[in-house]
């Protein structure tokens, strides 16, 4: 996650929500250091933000490091990445049959036969190839 991106468009966008405290406070070192916030000023943290809408009467507070969203978005972004490959497989596959069509088309002046041009294409299917 690009956290100068996360604070530009996400939480400068919302309401945030601010802690107040002398500047040698523990208390907010340790939420900087931990992830949980970050400094917006020498005596202000921001520790997450408010989302509003204008069709809903409620505002939801998110913070800015959840372990648990994170984990989850992780697990998520993993299943994307592997059905993707697939499907990506699956097309470069489809375009190796193409290609080697036309090269046959080309030297042999006929076409090779369905059956000879799928089993070339079932080598080049790998969808962890990248």
């Amino acid at each position: 996650m690009d956290i100068i991106k996360y604070r530009r468009y996400v939480v400068s966008g919302a309401k945030d929500c601010i802690i107040h405290k002398p500047y040698r406070s523990t208390f907010l070192r340790e939420l900087v250091r931990t992830g949980q916030g970050y400094y917006l000023s020498i005596d202000k943290v921001v520790v997450g933000y408010q989302v509003t809408n204008s069709t809903v009467s409620y505002k939801v507070f998110l913070p800015i490091f959840s372990s648990r969203r994170e984990r989850v978005l992780s697990r998520i972004n993993d299943e994307i990445n592997k059905f993707a490959k697939f499907y990506v497989a699956l097309f470069r596959m489809k375009l190796y049959i193409k290609e080697v069509d036309k090269i046959s088309l080309k030297i042999l002046r006929y076409s090779l036969p369905a059956v000879v041009l799928k089993m070339i294409g079932l080598y080049c299917y790998d969808p962890f190839l990248f």
